[in-house]
């Protein structure tokens, strides 16, 4: 039997395209699905660590402010009482500044006045115990030295005081005082 003649074979080029267009297609997709993922993770990141730088600059100033005022809030001079509360009241926020006028008035200005109490405080340690962008709270150890007629020699106290600050317009003030 004769053999039939070898089919005539032709190589149609657009099959080959084809494919070849699907392919650069899956590889587009492929990398910008990578890109769009690497992307969205560097937000993240970036995100998060300036939540971080912001938390670790709120512990800071939070913590330097107690620091700072607390001579202020726990000492007193029996002969300058008045400018003594109010510069204490510069770093309480308004409603902690009610509850100290209070206190003030009603229990360390008459005890002050009447055996002549000067009372010194000085942080000897501080910690971070608690830490939002906008509250803070501190743990403080304090000597409060205090002399008065009664007492034959000055006497040292040695505290530990709970501080909570709030982040306000005038920046870091504090909202309540908690001894130890």
């Amino acid at each position: 039997m004769p053999q039939d003649p070898a089919p005539d074979v032709t190589t149609d080029p657009a099959p080959a395209v084809a494919q070849h267009g699907r392919r650069s297609r899956r590889w587009l997709l492929l990398a910008l699905a990578v890109g769009l993922t690497l992307l969205v993770g560097a937000g993240t990141v970036g995100l998060q660590l300036r939540e971080q730088r912001e938390l670790a600059a709120a512990r800071n100033d939070a913590l330097r402010t107690a620091i700072a005022a607390a001579p202020d809030i726990l000492g007193y001079d029996h002969t300058r009482l008045d400018q003594d509360f109010a510069a204490a009241r510069q770093h309480l926020t308004p409603a902690f500044a009610a509850e100290y006028d209070e206190l003030s008035d009603k229990t360390i200005r008459p005890t002050a006045t009447t055996y002549k109490a000067v009372v010194t405080a000085q942080v000897l340690a501080s910690s971070v115990e608690e830490a939002d962008r906008r509250s803070v709270q501190v743990l403080l150890f304090v000597n409060q030295t205090t002399s008065t007629t009664e007492l034959p020699a000055p006497r040292i106290d040695q505290s530990r005081v709970r501080m909570r600050l709030s982040k306000t317009e005038r920046g870091w003030r504090i909202a309540a005082i908690e001894p130890l």
